[in-house]
């Protein structure tokens, strides 16, 4: 039973009488906000709109989800005009969420000192700001507070500040370039701001950039390199190609007390000390962010990218302790479980004789199709994280590259081109989705009690149910976003002939279904597929 809503939420003048007006409201922008996960914001907004009219008093809510979809649609300045509207039938009052739609509306129209405005009361309400781009504005909006932003020689914070908002405008070259160019006006430069030099020269294309100004600073350094510095200049490294000496920066960071987070970078370095002896050897067995611990059952998961990952974390959390966290919050399951496994992670404890681990292996070439169809069919066109761009645009380059295709994104690359590509690239180089299952799993399988297979599924989830009480479940929306795009469809009568030739949009008009799997695999792709992944064949046949 709703009791008692504030005037945020149904306007002034609209009483607890009005309710099933604001329960049609939510109806509505559930329906358009379905259409927007579905890449198809303008009709989201044109259902808005259209039924906008029908209200006699239009609930706050509902402009604000107008506002929401304007500015996923990339149009700002309605974004903004709505929020007006919003705070105007609010009695002047906002909810938090659209306080933020409104600094990022502002922000994206160029309103940097505005938008840290806005932050800067929602700081003071207590509310947490942590991504880059709104720190950046509230750093640019105190500055301007203190009348320091046109007078004087340019200090770190504001030209940081300024090189933040550029990279939120997507300028894809001059923010790493502005952070570059400044960085010798002062005697001692914060940390974070090489740390920003190294993230928005990866994030914004150009990392040698980033990489020259590092390699400088640590020639440079007296006193000792700070581990920042080397862990910064390492990722750098890393993702430009030359894999040994990012390794080795990393290493040396390690050293100097960094704590690497990324199982990726982690699991590299840790296969590179390892062989080459050099200081303490890592442990590079249940990598941390792909480990989920449940320490009340004595139950670990590893989870691996593309083998069913979505419902066994899914199952995990709903049967376990943080189920009631989970449910309380708005993160899909994904990123739910990407804070779970941020905590730090005892590997000693979990290998103990009282824990029962656990890990789900998916037939290697099924799974490289499978992340195929996914990220450059399924999510053809869709907006992600920079990294996730940057790699998609790395690997649509290389792959094309190879093919003696001139680059063009929207073409994209077949199947059998990224084939070609991934027999041609090292572990390191791979997306999480199609790194080879045993770079994370290990040879060892004697590590694990039970080791699963996506296509004997209901086995492990039988015996989950069996041993520890596990209630089966059901993925939805909340847990996946883009469920209904994430499944592809297969059909036995497709008329599409050689589907590892066809390209993405080509896949992605087949409605009624695409060839079998088998038909993606003639001789030649399937060779170098078992070649590739010759280390996962060997542990998939074992398990």
């Amino acid at each position: 039973m709703h009791t008692g809503a504030s005037s945020a939420e149904y306007g002034p003048g609209m009483t607890e009488k009005d309710h099933p007006q604001q329960i049609r409201a939510r109806k509505i922008v559930s329906r358009a906000e379905a259409m927007a996960d579905a890449d198809d914001f303008e009709a989201g907004l044109a259902l808005l709109h259209r039924k906008r009219e029908s209200f006699s008093s239009v609930p706050p809510t509902f402009d604000a989800a107008i506002a929401r979809l304007s500015l996923l649609a990339g149009k700002p300045e309605d974004a903004i005009d709505y929020l007006a509207r919003a705070q105007a039938a609010g009695g002047g009052i906002l909810a938090p969420a659209a306080r933020l739609t409104l600094a990022d509306a502002l922000l994206h129209s160029g309103q940097a000192e505005a938008a840290g405005c806005e932050l800067s009361a929602l700081q003071e309400a207590g509310e947490r700001i942590s991504r880059r781009a709104h720190t950046a504005a509230l750093e640019a909006y105190r500055v301007r507070a203190g009348n320091d932003l046109d007078s004087g020689p340019p200090t770190p914070w504001r030209v940081l500040a300024q090189a933040e908002h550029l990279a939120e405008m997507k300028d894809q070259i001059a923010a790493p370039r502005l952070l570059a160019a400044h960085r010798g006006r002062w005697k001692e430069v914060p940390e974070a701001y090489d740390a920003a030099l190294c993230r928005l020269s990866l994030r914004c294309g150009d990392p040698q950039a980033g990489i020259a100004i590092l390699t400088r600073v640590r020639d440079e350094a007296a006193g000792g390199v700070p581990a920042l510095i080397h862990q910064s200049l390492g990722t750098l490294l890393y993702n430009a190609g030359e894999s040994e000496a990012g390794l080795q920066e990393l290493s040396l960071a390690i050293d100097g007390g960094a704590v690497i987070t990324r199982a990726r970078l982690l699991t590299a370095v840790g296969h590179y000390r390892n062989a080459l002896g050099r200081g303490e050897p890592i442990d590079t067995s249940f990598p941390k962010g792909l480990t989920l611990v449940d320490t009340e059952r004595k139950l670990v998961y590893l989870s691996l990218p593309k083998n069913a990952c979505s419902l066994l974390k899914t199952t995990f959390v709903m049967n376990g302790s943080h189920r009631d966290t989970y449910l309380a919050g708005r993160s899909a399951i994904h990123d739910f479980c990407t804070k779970l496994t941020a905590a730090p992670l005892d590997r000693e404890a979990i290998k103990g004789a009282d824990y029962f681990r656990f890990v789900v292996l998916r037939e290697p070439m099924r799974r490289v199709l499978s992340a195929y169809l996914e990220k450059f069919v399924r999510k053809r066109g869709m907006p992600g994280p920079p990294m996730r761009e940057q790699q998609m645009g790395k690997t649509i380059r290389g792959a094309q590259a190879l093919a003696g295709v001139p680059y063009d994104p929207k073409r994209s690359i077949s199947f059998e081109e990224f084939v070609r590509y991934l027999a041609t690239v090292s572990d390191e180089e791979c997306n999480s989705h199609w790194m080879p299952q045993s770079r994370s799993v290990g040879t060892d399988l004697s590590l694990y009690n039970h080791v699963g297979k996506v296509e004997r599924l209901k086995e492990t989830l039988e015996l989950l149910q069996t041993r520890f009480g596990f209630v089966e479940v059901t993925l939805t929306r909340r847990d996946m976003p883009h469920l209904k795009r994430h499944v592809a469809k297969f059909s036995e009568t497709s008329l599409l002939k050689n589907p590892h030739r066809a390209l993405p949009h080509e896949l992605d008009e087949f409605e009624e279904g695409l060839p079998v799997p088998d038909e993606f695999f003639p001789p030649h792709v399937r060779e170098l597929l078992q070649l590739r992944y010759a280390a996962d064949v060997a542990i998939y046949t074992r398990a």
